[in-house]
């Protein structure tokens, strides 16, 4: 079996994606202010729905001010040229050493004094580092598979307790101060 993937070289636009019909122009409203407000974004939704998509459309709405950081297991945000450093996972030598995970890469972004951090998705443990990351004031984006918008903030509390012994008290009191929006994608053609 063999699995090829070819992302866009080109970023489609917030105001592209109003113009094909994707995203309603009230939605437009809201996504750029959260972009130009610092909020952080979480965008969910089914495979294939077009999470990556309107995230690098939201990456491109931000000022060319900021420095941002992303984090991915396997490079697919695409940006225009910018302040923006890209860090990727890194599997084990034939010597078993040299992982670098998400949540390592996590921890490392905070040391690179970014403006916002993007994890392409998050789907394991790395969801408590980039919590406890997004609680230090430093707002973000990262995308999450899910079937609606509150499954999404379910699941991003399920997969913050696969790190250990956190309570779900905590992680959800620290989501409902971190997460400002979550914007459900429900195919390639419609953001809810």
């Amino acid at each position: 079996s063999v699995n090829i993937r070819k992302f866009p070289k080109t970023v489609r636009t917030i105001k592209e994606l109003v113009e094909n019909g994707s995203i309603p122009r009230v939605v437009e409203e809201k996504l750029r202010e959260a972009i130009n407000t610092g909020q952080t974004v979480l965008v969910s939704g089914a495979t294939q729905a077009g999470k990556t998509t309107l995230l690098c459309a939201l990456l491109d709405a931000m000022p060319e001010t900021e420095r941002i950081v992303t984090i991915e297991e396997t490079f697919e945000i695409a940006s225009r040229p910018r302040d923006l450093v890209g860090m990727q996972c890194r599997g084990a030598s034939l010597e078993g050493t040299g992982v670098v995970t998400l949540r390592h890469l996590v921890k490392e972004a905070l040391r690179m004094r970014p403006t916002r951090i993007v994890v392409g998705e998050v789907r394991g443990d790395e969801a408590l580092d980039l919590l406890v990351a997004l609680n230090s004031g430093i707002p973000g984006l990262c995308t999450i598979h899910a079937n609606s918008a509150g499954d999404a903030i379910r699941k991003l509390v399920t997969l913050c307790q696969l790190s250990g012994t956190v309570a779900e008290q905590f992680v959800s009191r620290t989501l409902l101060t971190t997460v400002d929006l979550v914007v459900h994608c429900r195919d390639r053609k419609s953001v809810v």
